[in-house]
């Protein structure tokens, strides 16, 4: 038979004249029927790779390589008989075809598998108010989750990039591979390292920033070619109304506070370190007034400390009153 025509009855593109040739050369010897069928069956595995189970296809190719050491002895015993060899010798040169397909479809299967392997699952943390969490990555990369925080990983990297997705605030320690850069993806800012530690917060509605302690990281803003990149002690903040802006000479340590559950503000806003309280205490809080929401306040907490002590250090400033009604507190602008 045409070697060009089996092809086409394997892969379902013979037309009636066709098919009707090779019913021919079938319907003439059973064992040819026989034979075609089983190149059929492993021709439908091969289109089923990524759905087949890899014992079974491997099973497959073992049964047929064994049949074709079976047919060459018979080949070889009935040497003399011409028509017999001449049909063998066909069967074998189309087997090949075949072997080679399944060897491709085998080693294709086994490359799926690994790719398959290396990305199994997609983890998600939600991390709820008032806790933290800390995250050991496949390669070792160690991230600390704050309080309301939601992040994004594989369970194992692919080859090429380490990519990640943080909404919240995490404190990442990046594991070096000069190969494969690590990728967070965080609300406004996405940022590529090799290796190295800083802390980036993406709060929804806040500005998002990002503060470098150790190495370099190359920072861009979403939907934005812009690129930046910051040294240790820098921090660049963004957000869409203000832009982005770079402060040097960074306090680190007042930004990794968190981590042991410390709260730390510097000259901040009411209305920023009231976010945080609401995170670290799962409560609610109102700033009735929108010019002391804006008010500056430095404050230092430690992992201890109870929202009523909080409050009552702020009241203390004589800038405001407070009151606190189950996990709802009223902030109220002192008058004078």
């Amino acid at each position: 038979m045409n070697e060009d025509l089996l092809i086409k009855f394997l892969t379902r593109t013979a037309d009636e004249q066709e098919l009707q040739e090779i019913a021919r050369w079938i319907g003439s010897d059973k064992k040819r029927a026989d034979e075609l069928f089983a190149m059929e069956h492993l021709w439908s595995l091969r289109n089923e790779l990524k759905y087949s189970d890899k014992k079974r296809l491997e099973q497959a190719y073992e049964e047929l390589r064994a049949q074709l050491k079976l047919d060459h002895k018979h080949m070889e015993k009935n040497r003399k008989h011409s028509h017999l060899f001449s049909f063998v010798g066909v069967f074998l040169k189309y087997a090949a075809i075949i072997i080679l397909v399944s060897l491709i479809s085998i080693e294709m299967y086994r490359y799926v598998v690994s790719e398959r392997e290396l990305v199994l699952t997609e983890n998600c943390i939600q991390v709820p108010s008032g806790q933290r969490v800390l995250v050991t990555l496949s390669d070792g990369t160690k991230v600390w989750l704050n309080a309301r925080s939601e992040f994004s990983y594989p369970s194992r990297f692919p080859k090429d990039e380490r990519c990640v997705y943080l909404k919240g605030e995490g404190f990442f320690e990046v594991a070096h591979d000069a190969d494969k850069p690590f990728v967070v993806q965080g609300g406004l800012l996405d940022i590529k390292v090799l290796g190295t530690k800083f802390n980036l917060r993406s709060y929804e509605n806040e500005e998002n920033s990002v503060t470098l302690m150790e190495g370099k990281v190359e920072i861009g803003i979403a939907d934005n070619q812009e690129r930046l990149t910051l040294s240790p002690k820098e921090q660049a903040i963004y957000s869409p109304g203000t832009g982005i802006r770079v402060n040097k000479d960074v306090d680190t340590d007042m930004w990794r506070a968190w981590i042991k559950g410390e709260l730390i503000f510097r000259d901040q806003p009411l209305e920023t370190i009231c976010n945080e309280l609401e995170r670290k205490f799962n409560v609610r809080i109102d700033i009735q007034d929108p010019f002391l929401a804006k008010e500056l306040f430095t404050c230092h907490f430690d992992e201890t400390v109870q929202i009523q002590e909080v409050m009552s250090l702020l009241a203390e400033t004589r800038k405001m009153t407070y009151s606190i009604s189950k996990n709802d507190i009223i902030i109220r602008s002192l008058k004078k």
